[in-house]
C-alpha cells in the first residue's frame, strides 16, 4: 500500500515538473517570436552624402537616428564638425 502511494506521489511530481517545463517552453517560444518579428522590421534608409555641405546636417541626423539604439556608436556632432571641418565625437 505504501509503495503505491509513493508511486502516485512521484507521478504527481513528474506531472507538475512537466507542466512547469511546458510553460517555460511556451514562454521561450513567445520571446523567440517577438525577437524574430523585430528582426524582420524594415530598416531605415540613410541617404548618401553628395558632397553638398548643406545636406550634411540631414545626413548626420539620419545617422544618429539609425544608430540611436546602439550604445557604443560614435556619431559626429554636427554643430562643430560642420563649421570647423574638425570632427568631434561623442558616445
Amino acid at each position: 500500500m505504501d509503495l503505491q502511494w509513493q508511486q502516485r506521489e512521484q507521478n504527481r511530481n513528474m506531472m507538475l515538473i512537466q507542466q512547469q517545463q511546458n510553460h517555460q517552453v511556451q514562454q521561450l517560444l513567445k520571446q523567440q517570436q517577438l525577437h524574430t518579428l523585430v528582426l524582420n522590421l524594415p530598416q531605415p534608409e540613410v541617404p548618401t552624402f553628395t558632397g553638398d555641405p548643406i545636406e550634411i546636417a540631414i545626413l548626420l541626423e539620419h545617422l544618429r537616428t539609425s544608430l540611436k539604439l546602439k550604445p557604443q556608436a560614435i556619431v559626429p556632432d554636427c554643430t562643430t564638425s560642420c563649421n570647423t571641418q574638425q570632427a568631434t565625437y561623442r558616445n
